[in-house]
């Protein structure tokens, strides 16, 4: 009964802290969740351009990819078979905001064009991305919640064990063994650690339906569009990287150094960025 009267108290109390501490992050969630809450709700009701749409699926890259497509599509575009985007000649702007920033800074480019990579930090798209970036209320992404649970997790079972052997509180398995209070948060804090699983990962989108119906509003204004024209405009999502130094091998003369005569070239990389998970428009929750 001592045991029960003392060392169940202690860890009564402890383990009453985790719940409430719990609870906190529960409300500081809820709490930050309210702009967002009022965010998709002003946007789901009116109807949201396809690139917006694009952008709460997959931000930035997808929704980069998303308005090549559709200009493409509408025949404001030509794409060659090195994903670079020339304007047709007379195309009219579209009448949504966002294409039509967009399709005039391709015109600017003139025969030189531009790749969908390109639209991501290039001056000259500076207004595509200012017009798409205040259509779009910004949404949050879930927090380090799992992290911040484990890490209360073990300040709380320490504080317990600390509390225990403090009060020299009795514990089972022995009577009056209140040094097993050394021994006892670690299953403790491993019980608490794995409540984290309960909270969602770090960085893993909220509101996954809107995310959803988002991404259905992208597949209706593509459907139709031919995989091989999809798979030009994905040539034009790789950046290249620049070409290697040349490689001194170390028999040579300071004056032999071999020269450099390949290597992929900037503009002909064939594989595309947007199949793996680092892609543009890939890799979402």
């Amino acid at each position: 009964m001592g045991w029960a009267n003392e060392g169940g108290r202690i860890a009564f109390l402890w383990l009453l802290g985790f719940v409430a501490a719990n609870a906190a992050l529960g409300g500081w969630n809820r709490f930050r969740a309210r702009a967002d809450r009022e965010a998709v709700h002003r946007v789901g009701s009116r109807d949201i351009g396809p690139v917006e749409a694009a952008f709460y699926a997959d931000l930035w890259k997808y929704a980069a990819r998303t308005a090549a497509y559709i200009l493409v599509l509408k025949r404001a575009v030509d794409v060659s078979d090195q994903g670079v985007l020339t304007v047709v000649r007379g195309a009219r702007n579209p009448a949504d905001p966002v294409l039509a920033a967009l399709l005039d800074a391709i015109r600017e480019r003139g025969t030189k064009g531009a790749r969908v990579y390109e639209f991501l930090d290039e001056e000259d798209f500076a207004e595509y991305r200012d017009r798409l970036y205040d259509r779009t209320p910004g949404l949050r992404w879930h927090g380090p919640n799992r992290l911040v649970v484990v890490i209360s997790g073990l300040v709380l079972s320490l504080g317990m064990a600390v509390h225990g052997l403090w009060a020299q509180a009795p514990i089972p398995p022995r009577d009056g063994g209140f040094g097993w209070w050394i021994l006892l948060w670690i299953p403790v804090w491993g019980v608490f650690a794995l409540s984290a699983l309960a909270w969602p990962k770090a960085h893993s989108r909220r509101w996954r339906r809107f995310n959803r119906e988002c991404q259905q509003r992208v597949d209706r204004v593509l459907d139709g569009l031919p995989d091989k024209v999809r798979a030009k405009v994905d040539r034009g999502t790789v950046r290249p990287s620049p070409p290697r130094r040349p490689a001194r091998s170390w028999g040579s003369s300071s004056g032999s150094g071999s020269s450099y005569s390949g290597g992929s070239s900037w503009s002909g990389d064939s594989s595309s960025s947007c199949g793996s998970g680092s892609s543009c428009g890939g890799g979402g929750d």
